[in-house]
């Protein structure tokens, strides 16, 4: 990462990362208002073996919240310069963001809780244009857009700007739209 051209994306995603070296050279390649979402435990394999490794790395402090069966449940501790955007049923956060020189910094405690309507809010919120909503694959280049949807089901498809476009498998045509509607 640390030798990529990052500043092009509005949210980087960080799917457990449990040993995380270089963060300062990769946060330099992105863009100043760049999104960076944390997954479960980032960094928790650097100097040994901890959750301090976690807070050193992310600012975000940890706890364990319960143990199942193969690995501890963590959650947020609360912290000032933090919002917490989504809890546990019994209070405790589990999603929670704070900014930093510009750049929102998010942490899921446990990702497998994570929605994705939730997903979808925390992308629009970095400015990512959202094509298709939940529950859809989008796929897409300067060319072509595909879709899958989770169930038959008209989808609504957002452009980001108007474009005349086909459907190639209906052979529909849409004239400069920048909304379609698809019999998926």
């Amino acid at each position: 990462l640390p030798e990529m051209d990052l500043s092009g994306y509005k949210m980087i995603l960080f799917l457990n990362p449990f040993r995380m070296e270089g963060l300062d050279a990769i946060i330099e390649k992105t863009a100043p208002d760049c999104h960076i979402l944390w997954n479960y435990a980032p960094g928790i394999l650097g100097d040994g073996f901890g959750l301090a490794n976690t807070q050193k790395l992310t600012g975000f402090s940890l706890a364990e919240h319960k143990e199942e069966e193969c690995y501890p449940v963590l959650a947020i501790q609360p912290q000032e310069e933090q919002t917490v955007l989504e809890r546990f049923l019994d209070g405790r956060a589990r999603l929670a963001q704070t900014k930093k020189a510009g750049r929102t910094y998010l942490l899921d405690a446990m990702p497998r809780d994570m929605t994705p309507e939730t997903m979808q809010q925390l992308l629009m919120a970095a400015g990512v244009h959202i094509y298709a909503p939940a529950k859809c694959v989008v796929h897409t280049d300067s060319r072509f857009l595909y879709v899958l949807a989770e169930k038959t089901m008209q989808v609504p498809i957002r452009l980001r700007q108007k474009a005349a476009c086909k459907n190639v498998f209906t052979g529909e045509i849409f004239s400069a739209e920048d909304e379609i509607v698809l019999n998926m």
